[in-house]
């Protein structure tokens, strides 16, 4: 059976965060928290959602596809300029 309630330091532990960063998250409103006399628990479900809400990151392009000069796609100017320098400096 997996747990249905986390302490924080069991919500730090699983989230990979700081004890700050938690607490921020449900001083915010991000991340959902119950007392329990004087202890703060967090449901599983609150956790998950809380977790799941992080934005995506997007993948960037391999070194490989910048070294063979695929440098079309938006965002690449800073690869464009060095390539400039360092045909300027041969």
């Amino acid at each position: 059976m997996s747990l249905l309630i986390f302490s924080i330091p069991e919500v730090c532990k699983n989230a990979n965060s700081g004890r700050t960063t938690v607490y921020k998250a449900i001083n915010e409103g991000h991340l959902v928290a119950h007392k329990r006399g004087s202890r703060t628990i967090v449901f599983s479900e609150d956790l998950e959602r809380w977790l799941k809400s992080f934005p995506e990151i997007e993948a960037k392009h391999s070194k490989r596809t910048e070294m063979l000069g695929h440098t079309e796609q938006p965002g690449n100017e800073v690869i464009k300029k060095q390539a400039r320098r360092r045909r300027s400096v041969r």
